[in-house]
């Protein structure tokens, strides 16, 4: 018997509001951020590293300082960290290779210290040898800039170039915190405008920043965070994005929950989880500090994987925890 018009109208209704959603659902559970149980070992965790940390060892000067962040070349296997040293402060690259299947991870080479390079935030263009930091102290306004270099091992990074992305009304202190997207179609920034923190968008089909050192005028898209993210007194740590996600990390050094914001490219936030723990216990058994300071997030695009790295240890013996979370596969590449 044939469905009248009506009810033809209502199930195509009701199957594009059911794709919609799908498409919007949470790329992992808010439960892969707690402590790990047999379950979220099970759903939340990969077969080399169940929801147990990869600790990382670096080299160079301030090696033992907190570490700041993590960028990944998913397709080379190769993971940057950054952190800082000395007043003023400059920041330190260590390079790891041969990644995967490890419980710890000592660098190979470091990259000498840099005022150009920030305290916060790396990335890497995909498929090239180009990456991508927070402004350094040598950049004036630096909250208006990212820095443009190549890895250079044991050296100084050459070139280095400072490009615009944010001018007057926008904080001129803030870590821009840059990130690509792995499919290389997007570079988000994060700035502050009046005391909220915010997003930029950059369509790098549109805008090439290889070839131009201002670009503060042509942005794709800007959306403001939700404010909670910072509530408390929190920093915000982190920021990455897959091909279709963007993640924010925020908390302070010990106990406490950490929390963890999931939004689409465009900025509809999906996911606000405000209690994240996982790696508490590891931190609490890493020293008498008790030190447990989120800091870097990054996109494993090869594994689907987004890891999420915390400083650890005692003053002077800091090390690196990073936690590897499995990301549903289907969502992330849409």
């Amino acid at each position: 018997m044939p469905l009248n018009n009506s009810i033809k109208l209502c199930l195509i209704f009701i199957f594009s509001v059911s794709i919609a959603y799908a498409k919007e659902s949470p790329p992992l559970s808010s439960e892969c951020f707690k402590e790990a149980s047999p379950d979220t070992i099970h759903s939340c965790g990969n077969a080399d590293h169940p929801l147990q940390p990869t600790i990382l060892y670096r080299l160079g000067p301030g090696k033992n300082n907190v570490v700041q962040g993590i960028a990944l070349d998913s397709n080379k296997r190769v993971l940057y960290s950054l952190h800082v040293t000395g007043k003023p402060e400059k920041g330190v690259l260590n390079r790891f290779i041969d990644i995967d299947g490890k419980d710890t991870l000592e660098s190979v080479d470091y990259q000498k210290p840099s005022s150009a390079i920030g305290h916060q935030g790396i990335t890497l263009i995909p498929n090239t040898n180009w990456l991508l930091s927070s402004a350094g102290e040598a950049i004036k306004n630096k909250g208006w800039y990212i820095s443009l270099f190549k890895y250079a091992a044991n050296s100084d990074p050459d070139p280095l170039i400072a490009i615009k992305i944010f001018g007057s009304g926008y904080s001129k202190s803030t870590s821009s915190m840059p990130v690509v997207t792995p499919d290389s179609n997007y570079l988000l920034v994060r700035g502050r405008l009046k005391n909220t923190n915010i997003i930029r968008v950059y369509s790098l089909n549109k805008t090439n920043i290889l070839n131009t050192q201002d670009i503060s005028h042509a942005s794709y898209s800007e959306w403001e965070v939700d404010n909670h993210l910072t509530d408390d007194d929190y920093f915000f740590q982190a920021v990455t994005a897959d091909n279709k996600f963007v993640y924010l990390l925020s908390g302070r050094a010990g106990k406490g929950y950490k929390r963890v914001y999931i939004y689409t490219l465009n900025g509809k936030l999906i996911e606000k989880i405000n209690d994240v723990t996982l790696g508490e216990k590891d931190a609490i058994e890493s020293g008498i500090e008790a030190h447990w300071e989120p800091e870097g997030l990054t996109i494993d695009s090869k594994m689907k994987e987004l890891y999420l790295l915390f400083a650890i240890g005692d003053k002077g013996k800091r090390i690196g925890n990073m936690y590897k979370l499995k990301l549903h596969e289907n969502d992330i590449n849409q």
